[in-house]
């Protein structure tokens, strides 16, 4: 697992510019931010062309209402991996629990409630062109699509920690193909047959 020695260019933030990375990403109201005791970390990255994320906080708890939605108009999904910690995610009427390795596929044009546990909580998030994503499942996915530790888990999340810690050195291979090597693994995820029918 990559940690602070071994992912290039991440560096602990003080809360303002926290806020303001976040800002600039997206729309949400934290819950329980405190800046005399908040620790954390956003970090930018590529994977073969698709914008990804490594981020960690001890935020308690992030809201995303209706009004955020339509205040940023993001459409992209979000792939976000659990690395350290727990979190809930409360999105499209389920309740999902992710530990170590799960996953779980985000929506933006749709509310949701993030509730990390107490502590440094880490995830590595991967952008997903809306579009580009719906054509290669055949279908749109809804947010809150969970699966739990699979192969197809364990080589996407082996792309994005390698790109993160060995940077452009890993991008030498086709950009186009390798994308479409992340999105077969995604369908290999995410087909309706072997979503997860139920909320923990």
């Amino acid at each position: 697992m990559a940690n602070a020695a071994t992912d290039p260019a991440r560096k602990s933030l003080a809360g303002d510019e926290w806020m303001s990375f976040l800002r600039r990403s997206c729309a949400n109201d934290l819950v329980g931010f405190d800046p005399r005791t908040f620790k954390g970390w956003l970090q930018r990255f590529e994977v073969y062309g698709l914008n990804a994320v490594n981020a960690g906080s001890n935020i308690a708890r992030i809201n995303r209402t209706p009004r955020h939605t339509r205040l940023d108009g993001l459409e992209d999904y979000s792939l976000i991996f659990q690395l350290t910690g727990r979190t809930t995610f409360d999105h499209n009427d389920r309740l999902l629990e992710l530990d170590g390795g799960d996953v779980i596929l985000v929506d933006p044009t749709r509310p949701m409630t993030v509730f990390n546990e107490p502590g440094l909580v880490r995830h590595l998030a991967l952008h997903l062109p809306r579009q580009q994503l719906v054509s290669h499942l055949g279908f749109e996915p809804r947010g809150g699509l969970h699966r739990t530790g699979t192969s197809a888990n364990r080589l996407l999340l082996q792309l994005m920690r390698e790109t993160l810690q060995e940077g452009m050195n890993v991008n030498d291979l086709p950009q186009s193909q390798m994308q479409l090597v992340v999105f077969d693994l995604l369908a290999a995820l995410f087909t309706p047959e072997r979503v997860e029918p139920t909320s923990h």
